[in-house]
């Protein structure tokens, strides 16, 4: 606790009182500003500099987060009995079109435990490998039951082989082993 002097009156006050015990006045402190070091201006002017003329466009060789016309583009590269390929193709488009639909399974409420850039779906299986649909499954979303806890729930949704269309989806009680 310091000690400051009050501009109204000129008396002793604390620097931690809102007003001056003589006087009344607001008591305002006046804290000194820092200026930014010169070296460290130096150095953000010239990252933005860098930036600004083309010096970052090293990234843009760099190929782009897979999205849902992505994977159908790669999906369609993939020869038509190669699981991994497909599922790994369609991964994300998964993601897209069943996480909607996984959230309707849910009574009460539902919240998502997976990370920014961790997918929603762990797994992916044959559903019918003769006309190309697979199952993608999931343990990444809690439902809230009716006494208002949240438990862990394994869902399964079936993509048909464009990778748009959400042909089915499960949700039941557990985790994935």
């Amino acid at each position: 606790m310091a000690l400051i002097t009050c501009k109204e009156c000129g008396k002793d006050v604390s620097d931690k009182a809102k007003t001056c015990a003589g006087c009344g006045a607001p008591v305002k402190l006046s804290i000194p500003k820092k200026k930014a070091h010169p070296a460290l201006v130096g150095i953000v002017a010239l990252g933005i500099i860098y930036f600004a003329f083309g010096g970052g466009k090293g990234g843009a060789s760099k190929p782009a987060a897979p999205s849902a016309e992505g994977s159908r583009a790669s999906a369609a590269s993939c020869a038509a009995a190669d699981l991994t390929c497909l599922g790994n193709a369609g991964v994300s488009a998964a993601s897209v079109y069943c996480r909607r639909e996984v959230e309707k399974l849910a009574k009460y409420d539902f919240k998502w435990t997976d990370g920014f850039l961790e997918s929603k779906f762990d797994r992916f299986r044959w559903k019918d490998k003769n006309s190309g649909v697979i199952t993608y499954l999931g343990d990444k979303v809690q439902f809230q039951n009716g006494f208002g806890a949240f438990t862990t729930v394994t869902y399964e949704c079936d993509l048909a082989k464009d990778n748009k269309t959400v042909l089915d989806v499960r949700a039941k009680e557990g985790r994935l082993n």
